[in-house]
């Protein structure tokens, strides 16, 4: 017999581009990340267990789900009413906490859009997937380039591109053919079957930092050889560390927002963009 919180977990898995438990338990890292087998975490998604609270955070971190938000409140509701026994014990439980007649804003049209995005075209790369892309400078471009273009490319065309050997690009692709990202067609070409869908990444808390510092580290090499800066802005501000959790939200959702502008076929001016957002602390004051 499932409850209200496996069902609803069910589903935001499923809408964070996860359509299987199987898929989600091992794309996310697995024992290592769920710190129990398969089996006992097939347990939460048919009722049959509910995780003790500390492993929550965890949990809603592989669903994606931003810190604040209806989707988290929903999931946070569930998980009291099973714990409580009811819904009216959560309720009394929780309904101290809440403002009166709360009303949720609504999303922007470009939260909307986003939304779709996700919702219709979520897929999720395995931590192998990721070590392969980020294995070396020809195979994390090609990544790039495929998985943002419909048509797919050529050797010698990414070669051009990308301002590389015709030798790394070749290896970087077989790199990509092996783990499934990229299939080499019978023209000779190459395309990938993740190609104009939005792509999610293993938890950043299981990565090697030097899987992630070679992101950066070839993002830099490749604005200074064929790129440029567009923008960049900064603001220092005096904060209380615990309260600016509340903004690292927004942050997250601006950068994600991007995605909505996304083409997958060539236009009069588009191009391969990189956001990022880092905050910092520079001391205690």
């Amino acid at each position: 017999m499932t409850t209200p919180f496996a069902l609803i977990f069910a589903r935001l898995r499923r809408q964070a581009g996860f359509q299987t438990a199987y898929q989600f338990y091992h794309k996310n890292g697995g024992r290592r990340a769920f710190g129990c087998s398969f089996q006992n975490y097939l347990r939460i998604e048919n009722g049959s267990h509910l995780p003790v609270p500390k492993r929550l955070p965890q949990l809603c971190l592989q669903l994606r789900l931003p810190l604040r938000g209806a989707d988290l409140r929903e999931l946070l509701r569930a998980y009291l009413q099973v714990w409580a026994g009811s819904e009216e014990m959560a309720q009394w439980l929780i309904g101290p906490f809440e403002q009166a007649e709360r009303v949720e804003p609504a999303l922007d049209p470009a939260a909307q859009a986003l939304s779709r995005v996700v919702r219709d075209g979520a897929r999720p790369l395995t931590l192998e997937q990721y070590k392969a892309v980020m294995s070396s400078a020809e195979a994390y471009w090609c990544f790039r380039v495929l998985t943002t273009d419909r048509k797919g490319q050529t050797s010698e065309a990414l070669a051009r591109l990308l301002g590389l050997g015709k030798a790394r690009i070749r290896k970087g692709l077989e790199a990509l053919r092996l783990c499934g990202i990229a299939r080499k067609r019978r023209d000779g070409g190459y395309d990938s079957p993740y190609s104009g869908n939005y792509l999610t990444f293993p938890d950043p808390t299981l990565l090697p930092e030097r899987l992630k510092a070679a992101a950066l580290r070839y993002t830099k090499d490749m604005v200074r050889r064929k790129g440029a800066v567009v923008d960049v802005r900064h603001c220092g501000v005096r904060a209380d560390a615990l309260a600016l959790q509340g903004f690292l939200p927004h942050l997250r959702e601006a950068i994600r927002g991007v995605n909505a502008y996304a083409v997958y076929e060539k236009t009069e001016r588009s191009g391969l963009f990189l956001i990022e957002s880092k905050v910092c602390k520079l001391f205690d004051f």
